[in-house]
């Protein structure tokens, strides 16, 4: 069994190296799984796995729909978590506008029709800006399409990590597969253009038994969503993402050119830091 590593233009040189040390032992009997290395860059490294963690396969019907990376960029866009825990009503899109742009081109490729019911393990960091040697903010998950259904496991989301000192490929990209089970703690949410096209799996390992629906005040038992579990219909994305007349588009297009600038104009004044600056332009264009 050995590791691939895909050429791609993000791959930066200074860690080749260590990559190419990692792939010698990138094999994974965890959990029963087995996977390989299938494509790594500066903050992103994918497993392709031999089998899935669990029976996730859902199966439609239909011409099965081509991800593009514009629909794609948008499908990230709508995943949202919350900023901090001093503010909780606060939400912002759970990856930067670099990072999204640097997972593009593999998960383009992950949800090709080729792909279809595969499996892969996904791992991206991003840096803390405080520590930008020692620490990260990782999120781990699986990801799978059957036909035209994405689906999307989380176990990390947005996780900060403290290595203590600078941290190496194998540190924070060791694959850690984990148990698909039921989580109904709230860590992400949904906002945007393609929301609609969004939910969390219903599962019944969800369903609490002990909480039955009462007849006095009529409420309803604890709902079998599993909250870490997403899954997004493309058929329904496609449709949302094309949204309105040709004329009302070049509207809005102008409309959102125009608050890009101003929040520009706002950075370069000094009067918003660089990551509000990040947050609001990320926002600006995940309503595309």
């Amino acid at each position: 069994m050995y590791a691939i590593i895909e050429e791609n233009r993000f791959m930066k040189i200074n860690l080749l190296f260590p990559i190419l040390l990692f792939s010698i032992s990138c094999i994974s009997l965890e959990r029963g799984l087995q996977s390989q290395l299938y494509y790594s860059s500066q903050n992103v490294a994918v497993y392709k796995l031999d089998k899935s963690p669990k029976e996730i396969y859902l199966h439609t019907s239909g011409v099965v729909i081509q991800v593009d990376e514009k629909l794609l960029e948008s499908i990230l866009f709508t995943i949202r978590k919350e900023r901090s825990f001093l503010r909780v009503n606060d939400k912002e899109n759970l990856w930067s506008l670099e990072t999204i742009e640097e997972m593009l081109p593999v998960l383009k490729q992950i949800l090709s029709p080729a792909n279809k019911d595969k499996t892969f393990f996904i791992i991206v960091k991003e840096e803390d800006k405080l520590s930008p040697y020692s620490r990260i903010f990782r999120s781990t998950f699986y990801m799978n399409r059957n036909e035209n259904t994405i689906q999307i496991i989380f176990e990390e989301v947005n996780n900060n990590i403290n290595f203590g000192n600078q941290f190496t490929f194998t540190d924070w990209a060791n694959p850690s597969f984990f148990a698909v089970e039921c989580k109904k703690e709230k860590p992400l949410t949904f906002a945007g253009k393609l929301e609609s096209a969004f939910q969390f799996k219903k599962d019944p390992t969800c369903e609490d038994k002990n909480n039955l629906p009462s007849k006095a005040n009529n409420t309803k038992p604890e709902t079998q969503n599993n909250h870490h579990w997403i899954q997004v219909n493309l058929e329904k994305a496609i449709a949302a993402s094309k949204g309105k007349p040709q004329e009302t588009e070049k509207e809005t297009t102008k409309i959102r050119e125009k608050r890009l600038k101003e929040i520009q104009n706002l950075y370069k004044k000094g009067l918003i830091n660089k990551e509000d600056y990040e947050i609001k332009k990320a926002e600006v264009l995940g309503e595309i």
